[in-house]
């Protein structure tokens, strides 16, 4: 039994490829997930209208952000939680159909 080269010229049909030349995977985070919601917040005018603080948090109330409890990691973590959430989905890929 002979082994059979694939390419004509006997090279590895192998390409080397470069780490750089990779696409960077990156996590999936919930700034991206359809599903957030944000609202800026409103000014305080006077003390009839005393205005309000903004608002982060899941559309389908995985996570809610607390202005007064939640600090720059426990944001973070909350952020993240978009890799394991069945919920998640991907704003970019709305429309795509």
């Amino acid at each position: 039994m002979t082994d059979i080269d694939p390419t004509e010229d006997g090279q590895n049909p192998l390409v080397e490829v470069k780490a750089t030349e990779l696409p960077i995977l990156r996590k999936a985070t919930c700034i991206e997930c359809t599903h957030i919601f944000f609202f800026q917040g409103d000014k305080h005018y006077s003390d009839e209208t005393p205005g309000f603080d903004c608002e982060l948090l899941c559309g389908k109330q995985h996570w809610e952000m607390s202005n007064e409890y939640d600090t720059e990691e426990s944001l973070r973590e909350k952020m993240l939680k978009a890799e394991s959430c069945l919920d998640y989905c991907d704003f970019r890929l709305q429309g795509t159909d």
